[in-house]
C-alpha cells in the first residue's frame, strides 16, 4: 500500500472519529464505555468499510466506485470542493445505492460480523444513523478532502518528531492552520458548485471544526 493510500485511510477513520465524538444522539445514547469501544470499531476498521460509510452511508462499493471517490476527495484537497464540484461529483457518485437512515449494512465484511448494542442495533448501523443526518453525500466528501489534507501535511513532520510531544503539537497546529487556509480559499470557487450558498455552509462548517481543533491543540501544548 503506498503512503498516499494509508494516509487516505487514516483520514477516512479520523473523520469517522469524528462523527462519533460530534454526535449529540450517540452520546445521549450510549455509554462512555460503549463510546470507548466504537472508537476502538472504528480504528480496527477495514478500508473499504470506512470508506464506504463515508460516502455512501455503509453501502457497497465497486473497485471503481471506490477509486473513484477517492480520486474525487484528493481532487478537492488539491484544488478545492467549488472545482471538484464543478467536475460534476454529483453526478458520478448518482449510481451508489445508499441506504436509508439507520438500516445497517450487510454482508461478511467486518461490519456484519460485529456484536450489538442498544438492543439490535449494530456498530456499522450507529455510525450510518449518526452519518446520515451529519452531513451529504458531497458535503462529507469535502470534509474528508480537509482530513485527508491535514494527515498529509502533518506526516512529514511527525516522522521528523516520533517522540516528541510538543514538537508533534506543533506538526498538527501548522497543519491544521494550512487546512484553514485552504478552506477560506475554496469558498470563492462555490460559485461554480450547484448550490453555492450551501457550498458556502459546509465550507463554513469545515472551517469552525477546524479553528476548534486548533484551539485544543493549542491548549494542549500551553
Amino acid at each position: 500500500m503506498s503512503n498516499d493510500k494509508k494516509l487516505f485511510e487514516q483520514a477516512c477513520k479520523l473523520q469517522l472519529l469524528d462523527i462519533v465524538q460530534e454526535s449529540k444522539v450517540l452520546h445521549e445514547k450510549l455509554s462512555k464505555s460503549q463510546l470507548i469501544e466504537l472508537g476502538v470499531f472504528v480504528k480496527n476498521m477495514k478500508y473499504e468499510d470506512a470508506l464506504s460509510l463515508l460516502v455512501c452511508d455503509g453501502c457497497k462499493l465497486t473497485t471503481e466506485q471506490a477509486r473513484d471517490a477517492e480520486s474525487t476527495t484528493k481532487k478537492i484537497a488539491m484544488y478545492g470542493a467549488g472545482a471538484a464540484l464543478g467536475r460534476g461529483v454529483a453526478r458520478r457518485m448518482a449510481g451508489v445505492k445508499s441506504f436509508k437512515a439507520g438500516q445497517a449494512p450487510t454482508g461478511k465484511g467486518a461490519l456484519a460480523k460485529t456484536g450489538r448494542w442498544l438492543g439490535k442495533t449494530k456498530p456499522g448501523e450507529v455510525l450510518t444513523r449518526s452519518n446520515t443526518k451529519r452531513a451529504g453525500r458531497i458535503g462529507m466528501m469535502s470534509a474528508l478532502a480537509g482530513m485527508f489534507l491535514y494527515r498529509k501535511l502533518s506526516d512529514p513532520c511527525f516522522r521528523k518528531h516520533p517522540t516528541d510531544k510538543n514538537a508533534r503539537l506543533m506538526c498538527s497546529a501548522e497543519a491544521i492552520k494550512k487546512v484553514m487556509g485552504q478552506i477560506k480559499g475554496q469558498m470563492g470557487q462555490c460559485a461554480e458548485a450547484s448550490d453555492p450558498i450551501g457550498c458556502k455552509k459546509k465550507l463554513q462548517g469545515e472551517l469552525t471544526k477546524w479553528n476548534q481543533k486548533l484551539q485544543t491543540v493549542m491548549s494542549k501544548s500551553r
